[in-house]
């Protein structure tokens, strides 16, 4: 049977990134690695040069869902583990799940961007399969 553990999904711990601490793939590899654990996640957004820049970063979904702003166009990344339990072995694989996001004051026309954000975005997050 296969189900999604995630730990610490509920912790409400949120950090705003400073833009020029972090690229978006240094964030990106950093929640990529092999041994980072669940619940980790990352949101990016354009900035006006049409540049993708992190916005927060933090653990837990609860923190996740309080960071996105109703007025922009945000892409998030969340990693997940897979956990497949069998008779003689327990397999864990970490997924990452992204969130493409358009908050409910963002213009018509601010929305037309969210498909140029979300082209850009898929050249950082790279590996993602389905979002």
């Amino acid at each position: 049977r296969a189900f999604i553990h995630a730990t610490n999904l509920l912790s409400s711990r949120l950090r705003t990134a400073n833009m020029s601490e972090s690229s978006p793939a240094e964030v990106f590899a950093k929640i990529s690695e092999k041994d980072e654990k669940s619940g980790k996640w990352m949101i990016l957004s354009l900035n006006k040069k049409k540049k993708a820049v992190v916005d927060a970063t933090g653990d837990g979904l609860e923190s996740l869902r309080k960071a996105f702003d109703e007025g922009k166009c945000s892409w998030a990344l969340f990693r997940v583990h897979g956990v497949d339990v069998q008779e003689n072995v327990t397999s864990t694989r970490p997924k990452l799940v992204q969130i493409n996001w358009v908050g409910e004051k963002v213009s018509a026309f601010a929305k037309m961007g969210a498909l140029e954000g979300k082209q850009k975005v898929s050249k950082i997050f790279k590996g993602i399969g389905n979002e």
